[in-house]
């Protein structure tokens, strides 16, 4: 970039040609000693800012330090990108050592989740600006952007950490201020650790700031962040109720509150808790609002995914025109943001042209249900071909619901074809990272039973039944809440399945256990009280027929 003033004390000061090249010269400095460039260009901000403080070159010629920039706007989109980037070198580093001596299934296991995590801690650690850290933490991540990710955790040791802490929690002027900063360390600390899939550890380092920071939210967010990545969604929970009883809906961590509400009301949401996740987005959602005019780069992204998890509660809660206002209000912010930042949202436009799909489906518009869906498809798939992996997930979801519709208009083939390419993402994601996408694939395996069911295909119908009964067996196991209705509905499908194979006996025993399932569901929501009844008349036909 032409025209950046760049200059430092004891240095000339210079200004960048076409090339984008600039040399100072410090006459009176020695190799080894620090020093602060300063660089300026009207509208733009040095995204890798950590570099402007920077130690003098024994081979100048050689080790060349380079800076990027961007318009101020753009500031944390492209410092989150920096970040995400060396978040996944690290990740992928660590991953090659695991294969290298033999550990291919836990290099896998290990990735997946480090890459889960690195979306968000990209996204926070961006968001502190320079100054709002210390220089423990600064030095630290210099050494990570440069790719020493063990020289960063020798800096912040188990000892430096404590003593560091110690020393915060002894100041007597701006004590407040420097604890946080020591949290903001901690919280580094276990990102990188992260990094190395030492997620234990990670765990220990989260407590442990806990523990040296009691009222901390922003704390306890992280450790919530952290533990809902990996499925731990008691501890999750646990850990947004304290940020919201530390800091409330009107207190300064209006980023962190709000993502803790989001988040909450995602988690309600997934486990039926309807009154609770309305009130949480809304909440949210007014927070969002409210600080779209202080700072719009960082909250009107955020307003526009809050809309999106307040249409999915409403589609599926059966209010239509209130999900359809919600997506369309998301539609038009992201057309705003992509004025400012093309494509940096294209996924998240793409998540509501899916979502969208989804209602025109519900409401009988098919011809316009497949063209959001071929849309989303289309983004998707740009989307892998730049960046393999990154949307992969969302790319089976997409690929799952067209296949449903294919279903629906009777396009088996192409059902069957849209479905199996998203089963074999989701059984891939799975091996890798079960706790997160073993839901997806037991979804997905029912679906492509179903399919394999009409189309005659009777033992792959009955293996991918068995897959899924088995998947949602362990998932309602391990949380009733959130899996007891799918258990329910796959056990049902199952059994009418088996009786259109005349297999009575067989129907009997899982249609039994599905009105098991659903009047226990009953207890919680009445309207399961239909699908048991259903049931039991279908059974006691079963039962004139076994006779």
């Amino acid at each position: 970039m032409a025209g950046v003033r760049v200059s430092a004390v004891g240095a000339n000061t210079t200004e960048t040609g076409e090339s984008g090249s600039f040399t100072l010269e410090f006459p009176n400095a020695q190799p080894g000693d620090r020093v602060q460039l300063t660089v300026s260009k009207p509208g733009y901000l040095v995204v890798n800012d950590y570099e402007l403080s920077a130690h003098l070159p024994n081979t100048p010629d050689v080790d060349l330090l380079t800076l990027f920039l961007c318009k101020k706007a753009e500031r944390d989109k492209w410092v989150s990108v920096l970040y995400r980037v060396a978040f996944h070198d690290a990740s992928d580093k660590r991953a090659a050592e695991l294969e290298k001596s033999g550990q291919r299934g836990a290099a896998e296991i290990g990735k997946s989740r480090a890459e889960a995590l690195a979306e968000n801690g990209a996204w926070q650690q961006a968001r502190l600006k320079p100054g709002q850290t210390s220089e423990l933490y600064a030095e630290a991540l210099a050494l990570f952007l440069r790719g020493d990710v063990q020289g960063a955790l020798r800096v912040l040791s188990d000892y430096t950490l404590g003593q560091s802490m110690e020393d915060a929690k002894q100041r007597k002027e701006k004590a407040d201020e420097a604890l946080a900063k020591m949290v903001q360390v901690y919280i580094f600390k276990a990102r990188l650790l992260v990094t190395q899939f030492q997620f234990d550890e990670a765990e220990q380092v989260y407590v442990a700031a806990i523990q040296a920071a009691p009222d901390s939210a922003e704390a306890h967010f992280s450790y919530g962040d952290f533990s809902q990545t990996l499925n731990r969604l008691s501890v999750a929970r646990r850990e947004y109720q304290k940020v919201l009883d530390i800091d409330g809906l009107h207190g300064p961590f209006k980023y962190g509150v709000l993502s803790t509400l989001v988040n909450l009301g995602n988690l309600d949401a997934d486990e039926h808790r309807t009154t609770e996740a309305r009130r949480e987005l809304e909440d949210a959602l007014k927070l969002a609002r409210e600080q779209v005019p202080c700072d719009s780069s960082t909250y009107l992204p955020l307003e526009a995914g809050i809309l999106n998890n307040l249409g999915l509660l409403n589609a599926n809660g059966g209010h239509r025109q209130e999900a359809q206002r919600n997506y369309s209000e998301a539609l038009q912010i992201y057309g705003q943001l992509a004025k400012r930042v093309p494509d940096a949202y294209a996924a998240d436009r793409a998540t509501i042209l899916n979502n969208v799909g989804m209602l025109d489906e519900k409401e009988g518009r098919r011809v316009d249900a497949r063209q959001r869906f071929q849309q989303a498809l289309a983004i998707y798939r740009t989307l892998e071909m730049k960046n393999p992996g990154i949307s992969l997930s969302d790319l089976a979801m997409t690929l799952n619901d067209l296949g449903n519709l294919d279903a629906e208009e009777g396009k088996l083939e192409e059902a069957h074809a849209h479905i199996v390419e998203a089963l074999n993402v989701y059984a891939g994601l799975a091996r890798t990272n079960p706790e997160a996408y073993q839901p997806d694939l037991a979804m997905v395996q029912g679906n492509i039973a179903n399919v394999e069911s009409e189309q005659g295909r009777i033992g792959e119908a009955r293996q991918h039944f068995g897959h899924a009964l088995t998947s949602y067996s362990q998932l309602a196991r391990q949380d009733p809440e959130a899996h007891t209705d799918h258990l329910a509905q796959i056990l049902r499908n199952f059994g009418y399945f088996e009786k259109g194979q005349n297999r009575v006996e067989a129907a009997i025993a899982l249609l039994r256990e599905a009105r098991s399932n659903y009047l226990q569901l009953s207890r919680r929501d009445s309207n399961y009280e239909e699908n048991a009844k259903e049931i039991e008349s279908m059974l006691e036909q079963l039962r004139v027929t076994a006779k």
